[in-house]
């Protein structure tokens, strides 16, 4: 049995269901009209509204996903980076608990004061989207917080990021990265 359109369904019903004045529908004409029907609706115990048609265009079925995906303005992806210290000779990265589009993260001592990341994220995550990277603390210690440099972005390849940083002070503490990928409509005056 397959998925099955309204009129399909309807035609189904006109063939197998009809008066039946002789006695000449079977159980097995009713069980094909009702299989029919159950694998054309939406079941929300089994289905994924992610997997089923939202339009058709140009004859082509066009998922929900698809189209959120297409649309100027789409969900943003997020991603972090684990928890890590820009003044350490290693990073002494420490996990952290959600990674998003965060695939792995590479950290590089760069002279006395400097470090360098890179963050490889999904594959697809950063085509045709801008980026912006927010800077989080693990610590509350604000004298310490407040001796880091701006964390200097840019696209490293088409899935990886990297961000050079300077910590002014040494001092031992440990931040994050956090990544929003997202479209925009650009407005041209």
């Amino acid at each position: 049995m397959a998925q099955r359109t309204r009129n399909e369904i309807t035609q189904d019903v006109n063939t197998n269901i009809y008066d039946n004045n002789n006695k000449e529908i079977t159980a097995a004409m009713f069980r094909t009209v009702l299989g029919n029907f159950r694998d054309s609706k939406f079941n929300l115990k089994d289905d994924e509204l992610k997997t089923l048609n939202y339009e058709v265009v140009n004859n082509v079925a066009v998922s929900l996903q698809e189209k959120l995906e297409s649309l100027v303005g789409a969900l943003p992806l997020w991603g972090s980076t684990k928890w890590f210290d820009p003044g350490s000779d290693d990073g002494d990265i420490e996990d952290y608990i959600e990674y998003g589009i965060v695939e792995n993260i590479s950290y590089a001592r760069s002279g006395d004061h400097d470090c360098e990341l890179i963050i490889q994220v999904e594959e697809g995550a950063l085509e045709n989207r801008y980026l912006s990277v927010s800077v989080h603390y693990q610590s509350t210690n604000y004298n310490n917080n407040n001796d880091l440099g701006t964390p200097i972005v840019w696209r490293y390849n088409s899935s990886s990021l990297k961000v050079s940083l300077r910590e002014f002070e040494s001092h031992s503490q440990k931040i994050r990265f956090e990544i929003l990928a997202f479209k925009v409509q650009k407005q041209y005056l």
